[in-house]
This record gives structure tokens, sequence and C-alpha cells, in this order.
């Protein structure tokens, strides 16, 4: 669970004052809090940079999640809850650090002097445009260099896990870690530690790692591309590849675009350009292994949509819950769980809205192969709100963006349960239809790898990449209607990655086009008491 930036040197301003330099240093410590406005998260921080000999330690919530790397070693440690006991996993190879300082001065530009957390500051800047879209970052700080903030907001596009803002406070800072030795003595809990089955999340990693860039000469169009997103590479073999994938998928955006009149939805550019469709299903979408049976009380079969309204918004109704944030977090699956509960539950009661809490599944249901941070399913989620008698609000147990300990039993209960839970007739879009139409928002599980799904930005997507077997369903999102955009059919989804994605975290998906990205081919709803 890392995290990464960008840089710039000093200038003396005109009127009688030095400007100080942003700090480069080989080794640093830093706390202070990471913060993703968009959502409410603010995530106390720890981090011990040490390039002289190949190592980081970073501690998430006080100490709660540990990411210990040894790459000098060639290994990492990831220690961090599972319910309610502290595990620790490996994770073998080399790799690269991960600073939360700008390494760059040049790309950036002195832009005055401010007032940050009350200190007086000296802010440097750097925007970057590309393919329509702009990033801005500006990075502060006070009189004798040291840092107070580090500030980043990438207007209209995502980075990696989909919050657009991110701010990083420093609280403490020191160039000096001798006082830290013991932290990179391996803990105890380690000693036979098993090898991490699934691909760990980490934030400063997803989200810094992608703010480096690159000072070698090279194309115009890769190098925009780096800037604005922040890329650099670990060697000449590494960058071709990288060069080569950017190539393909530029093209593939472009060429859909310029043939937009026969397309139904545009896409745009963004930092998965270099990423090719197996890392994208690999690091952003935890794959879990689902079974046909996953333990429904009954199926809804009723397929008949002849009496069925031609559209429908349940968002009209007052029962849906804005868009959400999974962050950097695998958890789409309790966002797509629960925003079916919350929704089902409203009609039920009088349309009394409540929005649960995302963060004790992520915690505590730890049901068949959910995973919390590493993927899930709706049933598991359904089938644990079950068992716990009900689940927490959202105010009341807020979501962290991270695993942590269960803190259910001393969390007051929303009130909202769960009686059982309905598949809905596998791979049939009319039995979808009537079970939006007649109960309400629906969970779904759909494949999410196909590369121009992350660049959706509007009108009807439908995907000839896609998959609908029950082994490429990858992600969970909500159905929360339907409806015809210019002859074409759609469902109205909710996303789980903020209102920067899409047409404000919506994404209207092709209806009734031979179950196009698995959309209908595993749909299920809780029954709320």
């Amino acid at each position: 669970m890392f995290k990464q930036s960008l840089v710039l040197f000093a200038v003396v301003a005109a009127v009688a004052y030095a400007v100080p330099s942003i700090p480069n240093p080989s080794q640093y410590y830093m706390s202070g809090t990471f913060s993703i406005p968009y959502f409410n998260i603010v995530e106390p921080i720890e981090l011990i940079y040490d390039g002289v000999n190949n190592r980081q330690y970073i501690s998430y919530y006080n100490g709660m999640d540990i990411t210990l790397n040894l790459f000098e070693q060639n290994i990492s440690y990831s220690i961090g809850p599972q319910v309610n006991t502290l595990i620790c996993q490996t994770i073998p190879g080399n790799g690269s650090l991960i600073t939360v300082l700008p390494p760059i001065p040049s790309e950036w530009s002195f832009n005055g002097t401010s007032t940050v957390n009350g200190i007086d500051v000296f802010s440097y800047t750097q925007k970057v445009v590309n393919y329509g879209k702009a990033a801005y970052y500006t990075f502060y700080v006070n009189s004798d260099g040291t840092p107070v903030q580090f500030y980043l907001n990438g207007v209209d596009f995502i980075f990696d896990s989909h919050p657009d803002v991110y701010i990083l406070d420093f609280t403490t800072w020191t160039t000096d870690i001798s006082q830290y030795g013991s932290i990179w003595e391996v803990p105890a809990l380690c000693n036979n530690a098993e090898e991490a089955t699934h691909a760990q999340f980490d934030q400063f990693e997803e989200i810094f790692g992608h703010i480096d860039s690159s000072n070698k000469k090279m194309d115009s169009s890769f190098d925009q591309f780096k800037k604005q997103f922040g890329k650099t590479y670990e060697n000449t073999l590494e960058h071709n590849t990288r060069f080569a994938t950017y190539k393909q998928m530029l093209h593939r955006v472009a060429t859909h675009n310029a043939h937009n009149s026969e397309s139904t939805y545009k896409l745009a550019m963004n930092h998965f350009g270099d990423m090719s469709d197996e890392e994208f299903r690999k690091f952003i979408i935890p794959h879990v292994d689902r079974d046909e049976n996953n333990g429904a009380s009954e199926v809804h079969d009723n397929e008949d949509v002849s009496a069925l309204p031609a559209s429908l918004d349940w968002r009209t109704s007052g029962c849906v819950t804005p868009v959400k944030d999974q962050g950097v977090c695998g958890s789409c699956w309790t966002f797509g769980s629960l925003a079916s509960l919350e929704t089902v539950a409203c009609l039920k009661h009088n349309k009394d809205l409540i929005s649960l809490s995302e963060q004790e599944l992520v915690d505590c249901a730890y049901v068949g192969q959910s995973m919390g941070c590493n993927g899930g399913f709706a049933s598991n989620a359904y089938q644990y709100i079950m068992n716990a008698g009900g689940i927490a609000t959202e105010s009341d147990y807020p979501y962290l963006m991270q695993n942590a300990y269960c803190k259910a039993s001393t969390v007051q209960n929303s009130g909202v349960r769960v009686q059982s839970y309905v598949n809905v007739t596998a791979f049939s879009e009319a039995a979808l239809q009537n079970a939006v139409a007649t109960v309400g928002v629906v969970a779904v599980a759909i494949d999410a790898s196909a590369p121009d799904f992350r660049y959706y930005s509007s009108g009807v997507y439908y995907s000839t990449v896609c998959q609908s077997g029950l082994d490429y369903l990858d992600h969970e999102v909500a159905v929360l209607g339907y409806g015809t955009d210019n002859g074409q059919q759609y469902w109205i989804v909710k996303n789980s990655w903020s209102t920067y994605y899409g047409n404000e975290g919506i994404v209207w998906m092709a209806m009734n086009r031979d179950n196009n990205c698995g959309i209908a081919s595993q749909a299920t709803y809780p029954i709320a008491v």
C-alpha cells in the first residue's frame, strides 16, 4: 500500500525573499494525513523512504495496516487485519520505491505564496492538458523547504481507483532516519507468513506511483502522456513495451472516436493507456472465481416485460443514495450490493433512505470467497447481513478504503435487515428488466476489463471485447433503471468510481444486445425485512 509524486527547484523572488527549493533527499521520514474529500476519507499515514538501501515502510491508520518493502532482499511484507485477526503475507520480488515528493523540478512553476493549514507557504504548480482533459498539482513548502501539503486534482480523469482529488498533509518531516533502524526488522508475525494469493492494493503506489515522470526525450505524444499521468519506467525494455502498448490503446481510442457517428458512446485516453488488458484485469479489478450456486433462496424468473414502463429511473423515487467512491480498494462488491439494499429497504419502509456501511462488509464479511479489498460477491454481502442481523449506517461505520478490524459488535445497527436474497434468471435481460421494474435497484456483476470501459465518457456503452460468462465477471455495480437514447436501449448503471467517472458516476450500458458485458449473467437483490 504505497504512493508517489512530483518536484521543483528554487527561484529568487523579485521582492527580496528567497524561495526555498523542494526537498529531494535519498532518505526521509514523514507522517501526516492522506485525504480524499469526495468520500470524506482522512487517513493517518507514516512513511520512511530509504533510497540508499532500496527499502521503505508505510503505515496506515496508526499501524493498523503496514507495508514493509525490502527490495534489496527481493521481498515485501503486507501486515493488516482480517476480521479480528492481524495477518502477515509476503510478496516476493523487487519493485520501485514510491516517493511522495516531486522528483523533477524543471516541470513545475513557482506560483507565489499563500497560507496552508495556518502556515505561510511557497507554492509550486503544474498543469497538464492532454486529450481535452486537465490535471492540476500543487506542492507547498514552508520558508525552510519543509513539505506542508501536496494537493492533487486530476480534473475529468481517473487516478487508478477513481477519486480525482487527493490531499497529502505533512505534520512531521525529517531527513534523518537513523532512529528508525529497528523498523526494518521483519516482525515475528511474519515468520512463516504465506505468500499473498491476490494482488495487494497499495494506495500510495496506485496514486503517487502514477505521478512520476520521465526526463527522456521521446515521441511528443507519449512524452505528453507520461507527463500528464506521471509515468516513469525502470529501463529501456520496459519503456519500449509500454510505448507499444500506449500506441495500441491510443489507436483504439482515436479510431473509436473518429467513427463516433457509428458509435453510441465516446472514449478518452487516461492513465491506463500503457497497461495491457491482462494487467488491468490483474491489478485494477480483483478477480475471485464465482460459483453458479451462490446460496440464494429463490430465482426471479419472470421474463414478462409487456406491461413494464418503457423507461424507468429509481433515482426519481428518492430511494437511491448518491454515487460513492470505492477508492483504492477492490471493494466494488460492497458498493454494488448495498446500492440494491439501500433502495429495496427504502421502498419497503416508506422511502426512509439510509446510506449503509460498505466498510462493515470490507472488515467483517469474510463469507465464502469474499476478502475485503481483494474482492467478493453481492451474495456474500447479503449472507453476512443475514447472519449478523443487520448492518450499520455509513455515518456510524464510515468508509476507510482499507481492510480494518471488524467493529460490528460495537457499532449501532441501522435497523436495515435482510431476510434472504434472490438470483435473477442467469443471462436473461428480460428477467433483469422485470426485476428492476418490480423490485428496485439490482446488484449485477459485469466484465469491466475491456479498456474502453475504463475510458467511458458518455453515450450508450457497447463492447465487442467484453465477455458475459461467469468466469469473466470482475466488477460489481448496480442497475438503477433503463431507457432509450436515439433508438438505443440502455441500462442505467451506478458505478462506485466517484462522480468523476462517466456521466456523474453513471454509465449507460447496452440493453438487449446479447447480454453485453454480462450485465444479466449474475444479478442478485435482497429481500429486506
